[in-house]
This record gives C-alpha cells, sequence and structure tokens, in this order.
C-alpha cells in the first residue's frame, strides 16, 4: 500500500499535465536546454552542442514511448546563458548541430568513472567528457 502510494506520487511529480496547445518538440527543448543550464551552462559551446546532442539521441531512442518530464522551474528567460542552453537544444533536436559524438547517449566527466562505462566503448571526447554509444 506505502510503495503504491509512492509509486503514483512519483509518477504525479514527474508526470507534465497536457497542455493542449503544447508543442512535443518544445517540451523535449525545455528539458534539454534545463538540463544543460543546470549542470553545464558555464563549458564551452562545442561541449555545451555535445551534450546537447547526447541528450536529443537519448530522446530519440525513446521514440514512440510515453515521456515523463520532471515539473521544470520557470526558465529564466532573462538569462543569456539559459537562452543560449535552449537554442542549442532545439538545433540538437532539429540534427542541426555538428556530429561530434554520433548516436551518443550517454556521457561522464573524465574524472568520473561510472560502472556503467566499463561495459561501453566510447565513442568520442569532446571537451572534458568522453561519450558512449549504446550497442543494442
Amino acid at each position: 500500500m506505502k510503495a503504491a502510494r509512492a509509486a503514483r506520487s512519483l509518477v504525479a511529480m514527474y508526470r507534465t499535465p497536457p497542455v493542449p496547445e503544447a508543442d512535443p518538440a518544445e517540451l523535449d527543448a525545455a528539458w534539454i536546454a534545463h538540463r544543460l543550464f543546470a549542470s553545464h551552462a558555464d563549458e564551452p559551446v562545442r561541449t555545451l552542442e555535445a551534450l546537447a546532442v547526447a541528450e536529443a539521441n537519448r530522446l530519440r531512442r525513446q521514440a514512440g514511448r510515453e515521456r515523463l518530464y520532471p515539473k521544470l522551474p520557470a526558465p529564466p528567460d532573462d538569462d543569456a546563458r539559459y537562452r543560449a542552453c535552449l537554442r542549442t537544444a532545439r538545433r540538437a533536436l532539429a540534427g542541426a548541430l555538428p556530429g561530434y559524438i554520433g548516436g551518443a547517449t550517454h556521457y561522464h566527466r573524465r574524472n568520473v568513472e561510472p560502472r556503467w562505462a566499463a561495459q561501453m566503448t566510447p565513442a568520442a571526447e569532446v571537451g572534458d567528457f568522453i561519450f558512449y554509444e549504446r550497442e543494442d
């Protein structure tokens, strides 16, 4: 009972309520932009582009599945770094960015060694990040 209630609460927290006029591509762009802005906004442009492409690749792999978006805070539209992240996210989703990383969907900083990386082959290195493409 407690687990079911916790699961419903978690789904409610991450499900974006349907907005009739919401463009799915814009929801994806906002999601990627928030992720970039929260953790990587100060990265060089080339690195930011590679990170955005990896996030876009991950979303493309989920095509046809229902997406759960966290409830995002209001975007800081007056922040130039956020606007750059949003532009980069839109370009990544449109396929308009250079193919630095191929179809990579996973990445980590060089100074981190996640367990999952041992089972994957590096696809590219951009900036301080190593990118991996799933083999399945």
